[in-house]
């Protein structure tokens, strides 16, 4: 299934934000005619022209899930938000093309916080997952990106109108969109259940039926981790070899099969990406923490680190690991002995790092390893993901504080200075360039 890209730039961000603005005002005042509570038949809005697919023709139809916030009145109800919501979905506009039909699934999550910029407001977040039938496929079977954020950018259209046709006091801010992939679309489904799912009244008959071919049977996995928090990879034609670093009294010598492995060593959880949406989440607190997001990373390390090695379920994924997607790579190693020791060092120095960073990466680290179905491995995603935002900040010095720069007089020794930037510095095109900056002087 196609799915918004994996993040948006904060030039791509107000870019969408000042198209919803601009095409909202003209679905308002063309959908001014339809009821308010939007129930019953809903006919096309007056005044735009119907698309050359309105209604899908042979198209697939195919939901794009994402993270939807959107104030409304304190005292309106999540049920009641996410009906507008859903409702809002069933005509889509798509500026010069026209009208053309959809609807929504929307799932509220039962917290709510105050609006930072309404008082008497909060912010109600929704798994927001709008449906309809469109180009998807490009004709060499990838996946369309373009349609796939044309489509979003109507959405959000539609909602924001909604939104403030049925909160007038909400014109002044635009609802937020993010990405989240379904794997994360379905936990928070199934976490929110089925009776607080709010769905289009009365879609028409075209989006609901002739939904395509079955899809096919999700292929075996490349890499897993079995019920003891070991890492195991392909190593040829159906067979699992247990990880190199899983050095254990236990480490089977032979491979397995898939399915001698699930009997064997059961339940696996399937070695997945970080969902975007988490990404989003770990940049976003890390840039609030500033130069105190080195530090801050570390703590929440040794703090995870800790729980799960005094877990009282010891051998078991609910246990915990914090290497059990590549227990043998450098990158788990200096990771581990990062945490436990410049991490548990900065722990006692709370003035270094960022607390509510912490708490934030924490919940994301919770959520990758916890999880009885997958795991995201953490080490080289947290040093991707690290080294993407020292790029975005403008470099090292900026996520760094002055004792965790190189020739710092005070602070940390030199090696150990040396060893957090090969973690989490060097996955970064400034590195890269700073390597090369004496060569050109030479």
């Amino acid at each position: 299934m196609p799915t918004s890209k994996p993040r948006k730039s904060r030039k791509r961000t107000r870019e969408i934000k000042e198209r919803s603005r601009a095409t909202g005002a003209q679905h308002t005042k063309a959908m001014r005619a339809l009821d308010a509570d939007r129930t019953g038949q809903q006919w096309p809005p007056p005044g735009v022209p119907e698309s050359p697919n309105a209604y899908g023709g042979d198209y697939e139809r195919h939901a794009i899930p994402a993270i939807l916030v959107a104030d409304a009145p304190s005292d309106a109800s999540n049920a009641e938000v996410a009906q507008v919501v859903a409702d809002a979905c069933d005509i889509l506009v798509r500026p010069v093309e026209g009208w053309y039909r959809a609807m929504a699934d929307v799932w509220p999550v039962p917290v709510r916080r105050p609006s930072d910029e309404l008082p008497g407001h909060s912010a109600v977040t929704m798994l927001f997952s709008p449906s309809a039938r469109r180009s998807w496929w490009l004709e060499n079977g990838e996946g369309n990106q373009g349609e796939v954020q044309a489509f979003m950018d109507d959405a959000l259209t539609a909602v924001q109108a909604a939104l403030h046709r049925r909160y007038p006091t909400t014109r002044t801010v635009s609802p937020e969109l993010l990405p989240v992939g379904p794997d994360k679309a379905r936990d928070i489904a199934e976490k929110a259940g089925e009776e607080a799912r709010a769905v289009t009244t009365d879609p028409h008959p075209s989006v609901l039926e002739n939904d395509g071919p079955e899809p096919e049977p999700e292929e075996k996995p490349y890499r897993v981790v079995d019920q003891a928090n070991r890492g195991w990879h392909t190593v040829g034609a159906d067979r699992y070899m247990i990880d190199y670093g899983g050095l254990r009294p236990d480490r089977p010598e032979e491979p397995l099969t898939y399915e001698a492995l699930e009997a064997e060593h059961g339940p696996l959880r399937r070695v997945v990406q970080p969902d975007p949406s988490d990404v989003l989440v770990l940049k976003g607190g890390l840039t609030d923490a500033g130069k105190k997001a080195a530090a801050s990373l570390l703590v929440a390390l040794y703090r995870i680190a800790k729980v799960f090695a005094h877990d009282s379920s010891p051998g078991t994924y609910d246990a915990g690991s914090l290497i059990a997607g590549r227990e043998g790579s450098w990158e788990s190693d200096l990771m581990m002995r990062l945490a436990w020791t410049i991490g548990g060092d900065l722990h006692e120095k709370p003035k270094r790092y960022d607390e509510r960073c912490v708490e934030q990466l924490i919940d994301v680290l919770e959520m990758w390893t916890r999880h009885p179905k997958r795991y995201v491995e953490v080490a080289e995603n947290l040093a991707d993901i690290f080294g993407s935002l020292v790029d975005e900040r403008g470099g090292w010095p900026e996520v760094a504080d002055r004792y965790l720069q190189p020739g710092a007089r005070v602070g940390h020794p030199e090696d150990t200075i040396e060893a957090v930037r090969n973690f989490l510095f060097t996955k970064s095109r400034a590195f890269w360039d700073e390597q090369r900056a004496p060569e050109e002087e030479c």
